[in-house]
Formats: structure tokens, C-alpha cells, sequence
């Protein structure tokens, strides 16, 4: 007689059972990774993922190839599998230009929707890691993929971009800039990512955005992530050009003792902007 296949819950329910397991429960990894469908192999390789189990990642790549061609709702499977590939630093150029291309529409109540576009962001940013790519050539990939009709792909593209160890990385970034986005969240990241990669340098570049009504909050956050004193003066200089809010709430993520020295004098304005700072000596009395 034969035996009786596990229905996809005692599958998962067995995964879970061995995701900590000692040793590496290889052969339970295996047969998830091979199960036909997505729920269970989106398990294995998050299991894969965390536990650093790099002897899988052909297993892991074979599994993405295979979930390009078959029922995959969701992306939930590829999305899983190429962020075990990432983990794993698992060197498939190939592979990552598949998931940085890819495009997965389904039906909701609200009309079709691209479920790929997390895929594109794993792939992207796995590329940027990738060892068997020189930068320049990692960078050609990612400005490709910089079109992406999803304001969050873009933004992770922009993250990728900020890894790659190139200058030229540097121009694309303030380019984008520039150019401006739909989403002024994107250009935000942009700003971000340039005050990232070259400190209180970048300062004056992103504050040039915060003339910009729709960018203000986007710059002051980029410049208050540098956290230093210049960040301090710019945003207390445009604080008394402009009076606008959010310029208060970007210095209260600065989280120092010169930034509640600020925004003490103006409570009750600041009173939201300073919540981040209630640490800091004064600032839970005055907030009493």
C-alpha cells in the first residue's frame, strides 16, 4: 500500500519542528526545497537563510529556476529563495538579473498588482553584493533597473547603488537626485544614501533640496541621519527661515544634548519633536 503523502500543513509543521535542529537537518531542507509547493519551499529557505547553510545553495538556486516556470503566488517562494541566495552570498549573476527582471502580475479587489517587486529589490541588492561582479558592472545592472514602476523597488535599487564600491555610484546618486522622482520618498533615499557614503561632505548637496516644499522633510531626515553638529545648523537655520514643522521633528532625531538645547526654548512647538530625546537629561521634566 502505498505510503500517504504529508498535506502541505504537516510539511510546514514539520520544517518548524527541525528549523533548530543540530546538526543541520540537510535532508529535511532538501525535500522542502524540492516541494512542489511555494508555502513549503518559502519555509526551507528561510531556515536555509538563517541558518547559514551554504551546502544547500544549489539545491536553493535550483528551486528559484524552478519557481520562475510554476505557480508561485505572490512571489513568496522566489522572494524567500533569492533572499537565502543573498544570505548565503551565493554567486549567481545570472540568476539575480532573472529576479532583477522579472514581473509577476495578479488579480486583487483593487486591480492587478505586480507581486515581483520585492523579488526585483532582494535581486538587487544581491547583486550589489555579488563577488563575481566588478563594481562597474554590478552598477550597469542596478541603472538599469532604476526605471522601476514600484517607489519602493527604487528605493532598494538606490540602496543597492549605495553599496557598490565605486565613484561612479557616487554621480549616478546625485544625479538621481537631481533629476527628481515621482515619489519624493525615492529622491529622499537618494539623499540618504549620498549622506551615508560621504558624511558631513554631502551636507550642503542635501540641503539644497529643503527650498522644496515636497522634498523638506526627505532632505532634513537625510541630513539628520549625519547627526553632527553641521547637521544641527542647517536644520536650525531653515527652522528659522521657514517655521516648518518637520524641520523640529528631523533635529529630534539627532537625539543630542545640542538638539534639546534647541528645541527647549520652543515648546510647546517642539514638544513631538523632542519624544526621541526623553533620555537625554531635562527633557522628561519639561515634557511632564
Amino acid at each position: 500500500m502505498a505510503t500517504k503523502k504529508p498535506t502541505v500543513e504537516q510539511s510546514l509543521a514539520a520544517l518548524h519542528a527541525v528549523r533548530d535542529a543540530e546538526p543541520l537537518p540537510v535532508a529535511e531542507l532538501r525535500a522542502g526545497l524540492a516541494h512542489a509547493t511555494n508555502a513549503v519551499a518559502a519555509k526551507a529557505a528561510a531556515i536555509v537563510a538563517a541558518r547559514r547553510a551554504a551546502e544547500l545553495a544549489p539545491e536553493v538556486s535550483a528551486a528559484a529556476d524552478r519557481f520562475f516556470s510554476k505557480p508561485d503566488p505572490g512571489c513568496a517562494a522566489k522572494i524567500a529563495l533569492f533572499k537565502a541566495l543573498k544570505a548565503l552570498e551565493h554567486n549567481d549573476v545570472e540568476m539575480f538579473q532573472r529576479g532583477l527582471r522579472h514581473v509577476q502580475m495578479e488579480a486583487s479587489w483593487g486591480g492587478p498588482f505586480d507581486s515581483a517587486a520585492p523579488l526585483r529589490a532582494v535581486a538587487a541588492l544581491a547583486i550589489s553584493e555579488c563577488q563575481a561582479l566588478a563594481p562597474r558592472d554590478a552598477l550597469r545592472l542596478l541603472i538599469d533597473a532604476l526605471p522601476d514602476p514600484e517607489a519602493l523597488t527604487r528605493i532598494d535599487i538606490l540602496r543597492a547603488i549605495g553599496q557598490v564600491n565605486s565613484l561612479e555610484a557616487d554621480a549616478v546618486l546625485r544625479t538621481k537626485a537631481r533629476l527628481g522622482d515621482a515619489a519624493p520618498e525615492v529622491v529622499g533615499q537618494c539623499l540618504l544614501t549620498i549622506v551615508e557614503r560621504e558624511g558631513e561632505a554631502a551636507l550642503p548637496f542635501a540641503a539644497s533640496f529643503l527650498a522644496d516644499r515636497e522634498l523638506r522633510i526627505e532632505a532634513a531626515m537625510a541630513i539628520a541621519a549625519q547627526r553632527g553638529p553641521m547637521a544641527l545648523a542647517i536644520l536650525g537655520q531653515a527652522w528659522h527661515q521657514t517655521h516648518e514643522r518637520e524641520l523640529l521633528l528631523a533635529i529630534g532625531t539627532l537625539r543630542t544634548p545640542a538638539a534639546v538645547e534647541f528645541l527647549l526654548p520652543l515648546l510647546p512647538a517642539s514638544r513631538q519633536a523632542l519624544e526621541p530625546c526623553r533620555h537625554l537629561p531635562g527633557v522628561e521634566d519639561a515634557l511632564a
